[in-house]
């Protein structure tokens, strides 16, 4: 079956759809008031305006995190809108279209090596879906989750980089510091330094370049460095499970991999033995590419498939560590939130193509074999693509109830309650003689002039 293309402009009209209503949906039910950590950022605004600002506010720990590059966002952003947190969800967006764009910039550059050039502008379309998705309400909803795009969007931009251009100094040295934002805007960016060493061994194996060797030292000494400066000072956050806690919970732990995984395509996370098995068979089909692309003699094509490896590898290595550090919470059903999502969509953008470029039907002489080969692809494709947009769409009710939740705690700490504090924190007794006192001293947030303007 021959794809064509549609039209250039019906294909960028058409991928611009998915954006514009998530756009809308932002728009329609952010509301302006600290969400959970957001509380807790009040510190930089307080030591910014009394001129003791520092660079340990940025590294001093956050759970597991050191928030470094998300933190620098968050005091720019509050400084310019009087901490509106509107404002970060919308960044969040921004960074959203530099990873969708990062991606399909790539397919662009290799659509003939991938045999795809007839039909590559049906990717825009299909994956703006994936990269918009509104099952990713937790974090489109949640400003302090630019932590995350952040974290991807370095991930892709390194890949990018090793996918597309000659392994040299200039370029090594780019991708570590893609590697650097990732690692300090969220922990997981530790596995980027371990994925990249994979490839750049990879690359060694596969191509005759004798410089490969030199910089895969290089990149080793960078990573163990980078680790070192991490773990300076770093404590186990209190009250959270010890990290050796999976180990207990073997058959626990690898429901809670495969359903982070498989989170995305079902349905919301509403069934959850669905999210374990299509997170199994992802993760079968991944190994079942990366062992193809590793053996396959052309070095061209395996660095162009180098690229959907690495994002594939990130979101399969994203959710063995989260299944490490939060297993021991709340079982393995803790790992259908929405915010881990935003991983798990990246890990299916990369499988879909994976698939989608797959030409194996192609070299198999049997015609009856080559169209059951045929069929399995594009149903594969069809599940993936429906489970994506189904759960899309299943996502508006929590969207919905996210925006009641916050407004009713807005319009608590504007009226001086404490009913629906507890929908903004944990402690609502802590915001009442703590936070929100700060908050207003400062005149940030809802008791900024110009919200105090609005409502006059």
């Amino acid at each position: 079956m021959k794809t064509l293309n549609p039209p250039p402009l019906l294909s960028i009209l058409l991928s611009s759809v998915p954006f514009f209503f998530l756009l809308v949906m932002v728009l329609k039910y952010s509301v302006n008031i600290p969400f959970m950590d957001q509380w807790g950022m009040i510190f930089l605004f307080e030591h910014y305006y009394s001129g003791d600002l520092s660079f340990m506010d940025f590294w001093v720990q956050e759970n597991e995190h050191r928030l470094v590059f998300p933190k620098l966002i968050f005091l720019g952003l509050g400084i310019y809108s009087k901490y509106n947190v509107t404002y970060e969800m919308f960044t969040s967006l921004v960074i959203a279209c530099l990873i969708y764009l990062t991606i399909i910039m790539h397919i662009n550059r290799n659509k003939e090596i991938f045999n795809i050039k007839k039909s590559y502008r049906w990717l825009w379309i299909i994956l703006s879906l994936f990269i918009f998705s509104l099952s990713q309400a937790g974090n489109w909803l949640w400003g302090f989750q630019i932590q995350w795009f952040l974290n991807i969007l370095a991930v892709i931009a390194g890949a990018f980089i090793i996918a597309n251009f000659p392994i040299n100094l200039f370029t090594i040295s780019l991708t570590a510091c893609f590697g650097i934002i990732a690692t300090f805007s969220l922990a997981s960016g530790i596995l980027y330094w371990i994925i990249i060493q994979f490839i750049l061994i990879a690359y060694k194996h596969k191509s005759r370049s004798s410089s490969l060797p030199r910089y895969g030292y290089m990149w080793f000494i960078t990573s163990v460095c980078i680790l070192v400066i991490y773990l300076i000072d770093y404590h186990t956050p209190r009250n959270h499970p010890g990290l050796l806690e999976f180990l207990h919970i073997p058959f626990q732990s690898l429901a809670y991999i495969a359903a982070y995984i498989g989170s995305p395509l079902s349905c919301f996370g509403k069934i959850f033995p669905l999210a374990v098995i299509i997170g199994s068979l992802g993760i079968g089909f991944y190994v079942y590419f990366l062992v193809n692309k590793i053996s396959c003699d052309s070095f061209q094509k395996f660095r162009s498939s180098s690229f959907f490896l690495i994002l594939g590898m990130y979101g399969i290595l994203s959710s063995i560590l989260t299944c490490v550090g939060r297993v021991g919470f709340d079982g393995p059903k803790q790992a259908l939130v929405s915010r881990y999502t935003t991983v798990a969509i990246i890990f299916w953008t990369a499988l879909f193509f994976m698939i989608y470029a797959e030409r194996y039907h192609e070299r198999v002489k049997s015609i009856k074999l080559k169209n059951v080969i045929h069929a399995v692809k594009y149903t594969l494709l069809g599940i993936i693509f429906i489970g994506v947009v189904y759960s899309s769409f299943n996502s508006i009710s929590l969207m919905v109830a996210i925006h009641g939740t916050r407004s009713c705690g807005k319009q608590s700490v504007l009226e001086g309650r404490t009913e629906c504090l507890q929908h903004l924190f944990i402690s609502p007794q802590q915001l009442v003689e703590y936070d929100i006192p700060r908050l207003k001293s400062l005149g940030l947030s809802v008791f900024s002039d110009r919200n105090i303007e609005k409502r006059d």
